[in-house]
């Protein structure tokens, strides 16, 4: 038995198909996307949605400001996002399974939204890339990561990419 009849006997198994990609500007996001491409591109059944979760730090617009912010920042993270999704569909991803959406409101924990927006919409797999901090950036910020995998593992595969 081949290696292929291994990972598409694999992906049969799994009940749902549906995978979140945690995208941003960040070079490994863009790893995160190819990997998925690379790794499922041209199987059948599966979903993606890439998402991008962008906090809006209150304090800092007001009024009017803040709705030009928002709407500047939409436009950008939806263009990057079809970016990821031509690199899908090139893969071999149906263009109907693929979608992106950008999510951008005031949250406390970047983690904790993502988390709950997996459970909200029962995503299977969770995928994100592992964004390098320096030791006082980790002091300060924590990682988003780590807290992915601490919370997310209780029900869903969660998959880093570095």
């Amino acid at each position: 038995m081949k290696l292929e009849d291994n990972i598409n006997g694999l992906f049969d198994l799994m009940p749902q198909k549906r995978i979140l990609i945690v995208a941003d500007e960040g070079e490994s996001s863009k790893r995160a996307v190819m990997f998925v491409a690379d790794l499922l591109g041209g199987h059948t059944g599966f979903s993606v949605s890439l998402v991008n979760f962008t906090r809006i730090i209150d304090d800092v617009y007001k009024g009017d400001d803040v709705y030009k912010w928002i709407r500047d920042r939409r436009v950008e993270k939806d263009t990057l996002l079809e970016k990821y999704k031509q690199i899908l569909i090139s893969a071999g991803f149906l263009e109907q399974n693929i979608s992106i959406e950008t999510i951008i409101e005031s949250f406390s924990s970047t983690a904790q939204r993502i988390i709950d927006f997996q459970r909200e919409n029962n995503f299977c797999i969770l995928v994100i890339g592992n964004r390098e901090l320096n030791q006082q950036e980790e002091i300060l910020y924590g990682s988003t990561t780590k807290r992915i995998i601490n919370i997310g593992k209780k029900n869903c595969a969660v998959w880093v990419i570095d």
